[in-house]
C-alpha cells in the first residue's frame, strides 16, 4: 500500500485503478459473449433439437415439390421410384435387378456391399444377400420403392439438405410420422390430379 502520498494523489490513483479494474471487467465480458463464429463448426446454426415444434419437425420432412418430382419425372427415359399403388411396377423394378461387379453404398441403408442395381432407378441396393442380417438386407430394396420411407433413406438426404455424416436409420415412430407426412402429400397430388 502507497503510505506516503498525498491526498489528492491518493484519490487519482484509486479513480485510476476503478477505471482499469471497468476496462478489464467490460473486456471480460466481450470474451465471454458467445457469437455464432465462436461456437464450435459443427453447432453453427443449429437450433434446440429438444422443441418438438410440428414447424421444426416439418422443416425436416420432404416438400410437396419433391414429392411430385419423385412421383412424376420428368425424363421420358425415367420411372416412378414409387411403387406402392402398382404391384406390377414394383415387379417390373425388382425384374429389372442386376449384379454389377464392384460393391457400393446402398442407396437405402449407406451401408457398403450393395452389388445389385436397380435397372429402371439406376441405384446400388442390397438385394438377396447372404449373411447374418439377410432380413434387414432385403428390405433395402422394398424400402427404397415404398413410398412412406421417401425422406428417411440414406439417399433421400440431400433433398433435406442434411449431412450424409448425420443421417441415422429411422425408428418406428420416425416411420409412422412420416408415413402420415406423405399420406398428405399424397392426398394433395391426387386432388390436383383430379383437377
Amino acid at each position: 500500500m502507497v503510505t506516503n502520498c498525498r491526498k489528492s494523489e491518493c484519490v487519482v490513483s484509486f479513480r485510476l485503478a476503478l477505471a482499469v479494474f471497468a476496462l478489464l471487467g467490460s473486456v471480460f465480458l466481450l470474451c465471454a459473449a458467445v457469437t455464432v463464429t465462436h461456437r464450435p463448426r459443427h453447432r453453427r446454426g443449429r437450433s434446440n433439437k429438444n422443441t418438438n415444434n410440428n414447424d421444426d419437425l416439418e422443416a425436416e420432412r420432404v416438400t410437396y415439390d419433391q414429392y411430385v418430382e419423385t412421383k412424376d419425372p420428368r425424363m421420358r427415359s425415367s420411372t416412378s421410384r414409387f411403387c406402392n399403388d402398382n404391384l406390377n411396377d414394383l415387379k417390373s423394378h425388382f425384374h429389372s435387378f442386376y449384379l454389377d461387379k464392384g460393391a457400393s453404398n446402398c442407396a437405402a441403408c449407406g451401408e457398403r456391399g450393395a452389388y445389385w442395381i436397380c435397372g429402371l432407378c439406376n441405384v446400388h441396393l442390397h438385394w438377396n444377400q447372404k449373411g447374418e442380417n439377410r432380413q434387414c438386407k432385403v428390405t433395402c430394396a422394398a424400402d427404397y420403392h415404398n413410398e412412406s420411407m421417401f425422406g428417411l433413406l440414406k439417399c433421400d438426404v440431400k433433398l433435406l439438405n442434411q449431412k450424409k455424416k448425420d443421417w441415422k436409420p429411422p425408428t418406428k415412430e420416425d416411420m409412422e410420422r412420416n408415413h402420415k407426412h406423405v399420406s398428405k402429400l399424397k392426398r394433395k397430388y391426387m386432388e390436383s390430379m383430379e383437377e
